[in-house]
Order: structure tokens, then C-alpha cells, then sequence
């Protein structure tokens, strides 16, 4: 088997494990051992003459025994489970492909404790298409239902008769839903018949009304239409109460920041008055380096007016220094010519 990516499959034919695949048709090799190939997702099959390197996700179910292997995506986790999967199907095999007598199931052996797998290699052998080939690997039936199904559970066989059992009632379900699917259907029709026909009534009716009841159900809708249009009316006066409300407060409110305007705005040019008379007032008198001032003084102690002499004319101040050495930085408002 050259090409490593072929099906193959496994059985195993009186108890001995044997290796098959799509390359080796009909032909069945007893195995020695299965390892971890080095290659990821491959395993080395050993027999005794060849090793074959066969890819895990290319491994066939033949032998519903094997469905323990199917779908594992790791080689450790194939080999582990078929380590601990052989012993089973070794011993299950000889098991039962050995003889049992009528012996084993009299009173005297019925007396000691059997296993289950016992039993079911008894039963086996006792029953009357043990030898049929075909069946070899199947379950063969028995009329006991529940131990039927533990030996189902228990080695992984194709209970057939019950299959097709489970199979009839999985095609009926399907049809009984089907069924109740149209059912449904049906009866949304006909409710949806019974609505429309209540309809066609009820017009029927109202055309066959006397005059004086017609009469009679207008007035009444007329005097519930008026109701809703007073109604609606109430609330749009209402309304427009509101909003010519806030129009008002929002005129009063312009009004008042219009005055509160104006009244800065006169006392901001009163201000800008009041500061031209004091620049025409200051500018009116200058002095120049090396005048003889008086200059005010003013600390927590004293304050007056002192003699003293201009050391230098700046842009808007004077460097002064007073009759007792004292220099300071003086704006003209603080500065006076000396009296004569």
C-alpha cells in the first residue's frame, strides 16, 4: 500500500487484528502492532513482513465494532483508543466463535454468577441461525426486548429488526405531523372563512336596518365626532394661550435687557467722560528731569506730601527721589509743582 492517503480499515477475524485497504482489495494482513508515525495525523501499521503509513482521517468503518476509531483527529488519541479497544474485540471474537452446551444453561451451572458477556455467548450459540455466515457479525434477535437492547448498547451491534422498527415509527411521526401541519392549515382557512362571512352578515344587516335606527347611529356618531373636535379645539386654544404667553415673557425679558443696556452703556461713556477731563487735567501740567517737585508718600506709617526732585521722565510715570534719599516710580496724579 504505497499511497498513504487511500482508505484502509481494520477487523479482526478469530481474534487476530487485521489491516485492509482500498490498494490491497480482498486482501486481509494480520497486524503485529499500530504506532504514532512521525508524520502528524499518520500511523505506522506493523506486520510481519512491511510497515504501512496510513493517514488517520483516511481510516473506513467495515466493522461496526470499530466505530470507537471513527473521526479521531489525533494519531495518539487513534492509538490509545485501539489499545484499549483490541482486548474487547479479541476476547469478544473467540468468545463467540467457542462452543457452548445445553449444560451451561442447567440448573446446577445456572447456579454460579455468569457475566453478561457469558450470557450473551450462550445465548449465541444456542440460537438456531448461529450458523447462518451472513449473519456473523449482526445481532441475532431474541424475543427479550430489554436484553436485546443491553446487547445493542453493550457491543455496538445492528439490532435490524428494531432498526426498521425505529425507522417505521420515525415515517410515521413525520407523516402524523404532516397531517396535523394541514390540519392547522385548515383551520386558520376556516376561521379566516368565518371572519369574512361574519362580515358579509353584519353589512347585510346594517343595509336591512330601519331608517329611524340609521338615523338614530348617525346622530350618535355625528355627537361623538363634535365631542373630539370641541375637544381638539379646547386644546389648541389652550395652546396657543401658552404660546402667545411666552411670547410675552420673551418681549418683557428684551425689553428689560434693552434698558439694562442702555444704562451701561450711559454709564460706560459717563466713565469715558470722566476720564478725558482727568487726561485734559493731567496733560495740562508736565515736568521734566531735574525739576523740584512735591510728590506724595504713602506707607502704613504716614502718607503726605513731600519735597522732591525728578530724576527721569518716563511715558506715563516719574522716577522721583525724595528729600531723604527715598527713589519711587510715580504716576502724575501723584506729582505737584512746588509752591512758591
Amino acid at each position: 500500500m504505497d499511497n498513504p492517503s487511500s482508505a484502509w480499515w481494520l477487523s479482526v477475524v478469530d481474534g487476530v487484528l487485521h489491516f485492509s485497504g482500498a490498494d490491497l482489495p480482498g486482501v486481509y494482513i494480520p497486524v503485529q502492532s499500530v504506532e504514532k508515525s512521525q508524520d502528524d495525523n499518520h500511523v505506522n501499521i506493523i506486520t510481519e513482513d512491511e510497515t504501512f503509513k496510513v493517514h488517520i482521517s483516511k481510516f473506513q468503518v467495515k466493522d461496526i465494532r470499530f466505530n470507537y476509531l471513527q473521526d479521531v483527529s489525533s494519531r495518539r488519541k487513534f492509538c490509545d483508543r485501539l489499545e484499549k479497544l483490541l482486548p474487547q474485540l479479541c476476547s469478544l471474537s473467540e468468545s463467540l466463535n467457542s462452543e457452548a452446551t445445553a449444560d451451561q444453561l442447567s440448573s446446577s451451572g445456572a447456579s454460579k454468577k455468569r457475566s453478561f458477556r457469558e450470557e450473551v455467548q450462550m445465548m449465541r450459540n444456542l440460537h438456531p441461525e448461529n450458523n447462518d455466515p451472513d449473519k456473523l457479525g449482526e445481532f441475532l434477535d431474541s424475543s427479550n426486548r430489554a436484553w436485546r437492547q443491553a446487547c445493542v448498547t453493550f457491543f455496538g451491534c445492528i439490532d435490524r429488526e428494531n432498526q426498521q422498527k425505529d425507522e417505521d415509527l420515525k415515517a410515521e411521526n413525520k407523516r402524523l405531523r404532516d397531517e396535523n401541519e394541514q390540519l392547522k392549515k385548515e383551520n386558520e382557512r376556516l376561521k379566516r372563512q368565518k371572519r369574512h362571512q361574519d362580515v358579509f352578515e353584519y353589512a347585510e344587516d346594517l343595509e336591512q336596518t330601519e331608517p329611524t335606527v340609521r338615523k338614530t347611529y348617525q346622530r350618535k356618531v355625528t355627537a361623538e365626532v363634535e365631542v373630539h373636535l370641541e375637544e381638539a379645539h379646547k386644546k389648541r386654544r389652550i395652546q396657543k394661550e401658552k404660546e402667545e404667553r411666552y411670547i410675552e415673557l420673551i418681549d418683557e425679558i428684551i425689553r428689560e435687557d434693552e434698558a439694562e443696556t442702555t444704562e451701561v452703556t450711559e454709564a460706560i461713556e459717563e466713565d469715558n467722560e470722566v476720564v478725558e477731563n482727568i487726561q485734559e487735567v493731567t496733560n495740562e501740567v508736565t515736568f521734566s528731569k531735574g525739576e523740584k517737585i512735591t510728590a506724595f508718600w504713602e506707607d502704613k506709617n504716614i502718607s503726605g506730601w513731600y519735597p522732591a526732585v525728578v530724576l527721569r521722565v518716563n511715558k506715563n510715570s516719574y522716577y522721583v527721589r525724595y528729600f531723604d534719599g527715598v527713589k519711587s516710580s510715580l504716576k502724575p496724579k501723584d506729582i505737584k509743582k512746588t509752591a512758591n
